[in-house]
């Protein structure tokens, strides 16, 4: 447990070498990258935390749970951690917040990752009707106590929950989320965390990033779709991009084994002198 920026923040570290940082997103914890962690770790110094409101960290305050607000405390808890950081890798929410945060010059790193990365705005009427409603659940105390009192009766809502990423996870995994889902404030630092995110301003600043940035996206991702992280590949100077068949938005969970060889080979590409933007064809997607 660390103090930093008024959280109290749950942080694990494994391994030596290169530091990476793991960055989760909404909902999980550090927990997601259990098996990846430790096969990075044979190479890399691991570095992964619970985010603002979520697992076993606490003390954000509603400023702290925005976009901007995150990678100003995640900016300061990394920075407080590691002198050097040489990747960041993260997941949906978690790969916005390491773009802002190397936007915003509050980290500098040598490569990002994103893994299913949640980037782009939700088009049309489910953009128009997505933050007011995550900001009418959040504004209600009962709902995250109702929440985890369906989680503890019964793990058909966090089954349900997870079948509808397109992932297929096996009852461990499940177990996991679960007994998140139990935890009224997890919850709670949930739906507070998607009611303060608005992702148009990095969208609008993506073409500004000049880090060279990975794109891993599973094939059947249903939370976010293929197609967007493709477009936010290609708005980047230095973006590439691979889809692996038959995984879904929690692809580093489904197959961790596939994603850690999938990290390995582009830290090593340029370990070896590659040139960056070297696309990855694309499997089975409809851009």
């Amino acid at each position: 447990m660390i103090r930093c920026g008024g959280l109290h923040w749950h942080v694990q570290m494994l391994g030596q070498g290169p530091t990476i940082v793991l960055i989760h997103g909404t909902g999980a914890s550090t927990h997601s990258w259990r098996d990846v962690a430790v096969q990075l770790s044979d190479e890399f110094k691991v570095v992964m935390f619970d985010l603002p409101g979520h697992g076993f960290t606490t003390g954000a305050s509603r400023r702290q749970m925005s976009l901007t607000g995150m990678s100003r405390v995640v900016g300061a808890l990394i920075n407080q951690i590691s002198e050097h950081t040489h990747f960041v890798i993260g997941h949906s929410a978690g790969a916005a917040i390491a773009c802002q945060m190397v936007l915003d010059n509050r980290l500098q790193v040598e490569r990002l990752v994103s893994i299913n990365g949640a980037l782009k705005p939700f088009d049309g009427m489910a953009g128009q009707l997505f933050s007011p409603l995550a900001k009418a659940l959040s504004g209600n105390s009962l709902i995250p106590r109702l929440v985890s009192w369906r989680a503890a009766a019964s793990d058909r809502l966090t089954t349900r929950l997870l079948e509808d990423t397109g992932s297929t996870l096996d009852s461990e995994a499940i177990g996991y989320y679960s007994r998140l889902m139990q935890r009224e404030g997890h919850v709670a630092g949930a739906l507070g965390m998607m009611a303060q995110w608005d992702l148009k301003p990095l969208w609008q600043r993506l073409p500004a990033l000049d880090t060279p940035m990975l794109f891993i996206v599973g094939s059947q991702d249903r939370t976010v779709l293929p197609r967007q992280s493709s477009e936010a590949s290609r708005r980047i100077p230095n973006g590439t991009f691979e889809c692996l068949s038959g995984l879904g938005h929690l692809c580093h969970e489904e197959n961790p084994t596939c994603i850690s060889d999938a990290l390995m080979h582009y830290f090593h590409q340029y370990s070896d002198g590659l040139p960056p933007g070297t696309r990855c064809p694309v499997d089975g997607v409809n851009t």
